[in-house]
């Protein structure tokens, strides 16, 4: 086995089992990747595969969230 695949297989497995809530998010906004944490957190199955990248973010907040985000994408700069 490469060491990229044995780094893939931890960090697949340590997002898998974390009680953290990770999400994967295309450069489009779209949400790719949902942790199995979620369904603790939330108590049932939400699903948000496929949904813009600021679904469930409290209204007052979006704003901020999207200029964040957007920031990141076009200007490959971390929100500070």
């Amino acid at each position: 086995m490469d060491n990229e695949f044995i780094q893939d297989a931890f960090f697949r497995q340590w997002i898998e089992q974390s009680s953290d809530f990770y999400q994967g998010i295309s450069l489009d906004g779209r949400i790719t990747y949902v942790s199995p944490s979620l369904h603790k957190l939330m108590g049932s199955a939400f699903p948000l595969i496929g949904k813009p990248c600021g679904t469930g973010i409290a209204a007052q907040d979006e704003p901020l969230f999207r200029q964040a985000f957007r920031q990141l994408v076009e200007e490959q700069v971390p929100y500070a």
